[in-house]
C-alpha cells in the first residue's frame, strides 16, 4: 500500500474552515495542538504533508474526528471505493489508515480500512470522551485495546471498545482490519 500525499486543498480548506469557524488563529490552533505554527500554516496553503500524528492532533484540538478534516461535502448517494482508491494516512511507526467512509453531519461515524506491517507498535492517544471503535481483523494477527486490556485477534475476529482512552495496535506478523469509530454528538458540539 503506497501512501498518498494527503495534503490537498481539500484538507487545507477543511482545516482553514473549521479553524475559523471556531474563531481561532493560526497560531492559536497551532499551541492548542502542539505543532508549529508554521506546519500549520504549510497544511493550510496546501504544501504540507502531515503524519496521522499531526492530522490526529489538528481534529482534537479542533474537536472533530480526524476523518472531518478529508470528508468531501458534496457526496454522491452511491460512492464505490475501490481497493486501489482513497486517501491513505501513515502514521510515522508505519500504520496505515485508508478512509473508506468519513460521514460527518449531526452524528460523527468513520469508517477506515487499516494496515499495519510486521513487527509495528502505534500507539494511539485518547480519542474525544464517550468515543467507541469496532474494530474487524481482516488479515494476520492484531493485538490492540487500552492499557491492560490489550485482546490478540485473529482473522475473522471483533472487539469494540472505548477509544477514549490511550490505546495501541500491535502485529507480529502484519494485519490488516477495518475500523469503525463512532464519536459522541455531545462530545463534538452537537445536540444529541
Amino acid at each position: 500500500m503506497v501512501p498518498l500525499n494527503v495534503t490537498s486543498n481539500l484538507l487545507a480548506q477543511s482545516v482553514r474552515a473549521h479553524r475559523e469557524s471556531r474563531g481561532l488563529s493560526l497560531g492559536g490552533l497551532a499551541e492548542k495542538a502542539g505543532i508549529s505554527k508554521a506546519s500549520l500554516s504549510k497544511i493550510e496553503a496546501g504544501q504540507g504533508n502531515p503524519s496521522l500524528e499531526v492530522l490526529r492532533r489538528i481534529a482534537d484540538a479542533l474537536n472533530v474526528p480526524t476523518g472531518a478534516l478529508l470528508a468531501e461535502e458534496n457526496r454522491p448517494q452511491l460512492h464505490v471505493t475501490r481497493s486501489d482508491e482513497g486517501q491513505t494516512i501513515t502514521s510515522d511507526s508505519g500504520l496505515s489508515i485508508r478512509h473508506l467512509l468519513v460521514e460527518g453531519r449531526n452524528h460523527r461515524t468513520t469508517i477506515e480500512e487499516l494496515y499495519l506491517p510486521a513487527q509495528t507498535t502505534y500507539r494511539s492517544s485518547a480519542h474525544l470522551p464517550g468515543t467507541l471503535e469496532f474494530l474487524h481483523c481482516l488479515t494476520g494477527d492484531l493485538c490492540l485495546g487500552p492499557a491492560g486490556q490489550e485482546v490478540l485477534l485473529q482473522p475473522g475476529d471483533a472487539v469494540w471498545f472505548s477509544a477514549d482512552l490511550p490505546h495501541t495496535y500491535s502485529s507480529v506478523t502484519g494485519a490488516r482490519a477495518l475500523s469503525v469509530i463512532l464519536y459522541p454528538p455531545s462530545a463534538l458540539g452537537v445536540s444529541p
